[in-house]
Order: structure tokens, then sequence, then C-alpha cells
């Protein structure tokens, strides 16, 4: 008996983007959701992200197919099973925080203990958290990947570095002081830029 295992609807041509593309977006985007240029969302990329196929077509994986969006704007484009099941979780959201604002009102009158409340809280923090696992809301956003991290780590040094330079530089015209040759200077190195050498 063979059995089958069902693909989720629209997904089964399904292919997922590279790595260098899911970079090269990152840093086409500098970091913010792709929705910044169409609905004016700001939210930053750091908190995680997922991979959008502009046209809807999933089997298109050309580099500028690729939009990088933030988890809020990633739920806006659910469909099907997918949207009702954020739509159950929202609501089951919805339901818990009216639940979370009537204990507040109790606890100020006094007619919950802070210690009732606090396993009220707990009680509350974990069925959301089941509520989210169970209708796998979120399950495509991924972390920032490393060589992301990196790259924008290593670009701010650089900007620090030259940043700092450029200040020094400017602290000795202001005082007519000539530029000595032994001042450290930015050089290629074999890690990259960064590194520094005298005169």
């Amino acid at each position: 008996m063979s059995t089958r295992i069902s693909v989720p609807e629209g997904q089964q041509d399904r292919k997922d983007f590279s790595e260098w593309q899911v970079t090269a977006a990152w840093i086409a985007q500098e970091g913010v959701c792709y929705n910044f240029r169409t609905n004016g969302c700001s939210n930053p990329l750091d908190q995680g992200f997922a991979r959008h196929h502009k046209d809807e077509n999933h089997a298109n994986n050309a580099t500028e197919n690729l939009a990088l969006l933030c988890p809020e704007c990633h739920r806006a484009t659910l469909k099907g099973n997918r949207k009702v099941a954020l739509d159950k979780h929202r609501e089951y959201e919805q339901q818990i925080f009216n639940k979370l604002n009537e204990a507040i009102d109790q606890t100020l009158l006094g007619k919950l203990s802070g210690a009732s409340a606090e396993r009220l809280l707990d009680a509350i923090s974990l069925g959301l958290k089941m509520s989210h696992q169970g209708n796998h809301v979120d399950e495509d956003i991924e972390r920032v990947p490393l060589s992301i991290r990196m790259a924008f780590k290593n670009a701010e040094r650089e900007i620090s570095i030259e940043t700092y330079l450029e200040g020094f530089k400017d602290c000795l015209r202001t005082f007519n002081i000539s530029f000595p040759e032994h001042v450290p200077h930015v050089v290629e190195g074999p890690f990259g830029r960064g590194a520094v050498k005298h005169g």
C-alpha cells in the first residue's frame, strides 16, 4: 500500500530560492521589508522574514521575482487553508486578550490575587504558543542567515573606521596640523578591509 504525501494547494511545483539570491535581495532591500516601496511598511527584517514570489508563480525562481517580506506582510499574502488557520489563531488571540484585560481589571479591583493572575498569565502564554504552533502560524518565517549578519557587520565596521579617520583628519586640519605619514589608514588585508597599517 503506497502512501501519498499531500502537497499544499498551489505549491505542487514550488521551488526554493538559493541562499545567494536571498542575500542579494536582503542587500538590495537594505534589510527592510519589500513592501516599503508599495505600502510604506518599514519593518526591519532582522526579526525574521519570508521569501515571496512576486508573481505568485512558485516555479519562477528568477532573482528579480524574489521579495523578502516581514512576517506581517507575509501573513497578508496567505490564501486558502493557511489563511483560515491564521484567522482561527487571530480569533483565539483576540479572545485571550479580552480575558487578559478582564483579569487585569479583577486584579486591580482586588478580586483576583497577584499569584492567581500570574498563573493565569502563564496559562494564557502557553495557550497562545500552542495555537501559534497548531495553526502553523509563521512556519515560513526564517531567521537572518549568518552570511547576511556578517556582511552587515563588516560594512558597519568599514563605515566606523572611515568615519573615525575622516574626523581625525578634520581635527588635524582645524588646528593646522599636517597629516603625518605614520597615521593608520585602512588597507585591504587577508580578511577584507579594516586592517590598519602605519606609515
